[in-house]
């Protein structure tokens, strides 16, 4: 069977002699020789009283100081594996995660490419059909205004001509305007592949800067295009990165928009 933390004693005498005697402490007056020979002797019993109070209570503060020592070390014993634990299990479900959100960006942007390469083939299939359209109305137009000339009628070819190149010029600005419009392509947003877990961990995206070419930050912050402030305090962090808190301040503001020269964004799911 575990023994008591600690034995209680009883307290209560010395705690009320102390309290009658702070009492009598606080009523005192030093006004006469007297008054101050009394003081002198109430100075004396606070001393003995000091040493009583400590006497009887010190015992009971290291040994509850002992017992909570022995249960924080033994609370240490699991509690600190386990948050390691539970700090790298996160991390591992953060970074594939990640790495879901990563390859399903690499598919939204491909099968966008695909539906704007399908809506500008579309374009041209309509450009094309216009052309095709005009070229066979120039060419019946081209033809009577060669059939009125050859009869004499040099007005009506004349005309005819003049209606062949206007089909012609109809078409190249349609075309142009065509071509000219935006592709108002839709978003393509696939659904998530990773599993919603009730109370399951939430992350979020840490940015930071980590400095790539400190020649090319250097001679930037020289020609005055980025703040000095950015190498104060540079140094590398823990993941080996070269970094400051100002760069870091930035990073976190303007995340992936961040243009300082030699110092790219990054982020970090957490």
């Amino acid at each position: 069977m575990a023994e008591p933390a600690f034995q209680l004693v009883e307290t209560e005498p010395v705690e009320e002699k102390a309290i009658s005697i702070i009492d009598t402490a606080r009523a005192v007056k030093v006004t006469d020789a007297a008054t101050y020979m009394r003081a002198g002797e109430l100075w004396g019993q606070i001393g003995d009283m000091i040493k009583e109070v400590k006497s009887t209570f010190d015992p009971i503060c290291d040994a509850t100081n002992r017992a909570h020592k022995a249960a924080t070390e033994k609370r240490a014993k699991y509690l600190d594996p386990l948050q390691i634990a539970y700090k790298s299990v996160k991390s591992l479900m953060a970074d594939w995660d990640a790495e879901q959100t990563r390859l399903r960006k690499i598919e939204e942007d491909r099968l966008l490419a695909i539906q704007k390469a399908k809506e500008e083939k579309e374009r041209q299939d309509e450009i094309d059909r216009l052309k095709a359209e005009a070229k066979a109305e120039e060419d019946r137009l081209m033809e009577a205004a060669l059939a009125a000339e050859q009869a004499g009628d040099t007005g009506q070819a004349e005309a005819l001509t003049a209606a062949a190149v206007t089909v012609t010029e109809a078409v190249k600005q349609e075309a142009a305007e065509i071509l000219a419009a935006p592709v108002n392509t839709p978003p393509v947003i696939l659904p998530k592949t990773t599993p919603k877990l009730q109370g399951g961990p939430v992350y979020t995206t840490r940015w930071s800067a980590s400095v790539t070419d400190i020649k090319a930050l250097c001679l930037a912050i020289g020609t005055g295009r980025a703040s000095t402030e950015f190498v104060i305090g540079l140094d590398r962090d823990k993941d080996g990165i070269v970094t400051s808190p100002a760069l870091n301040k930035q990073a976190t503001s303007l995340k992936d928009t961040m243009c300082i020269p030699g110092v790219k964004a990054i982020s970090k799911r957490v």
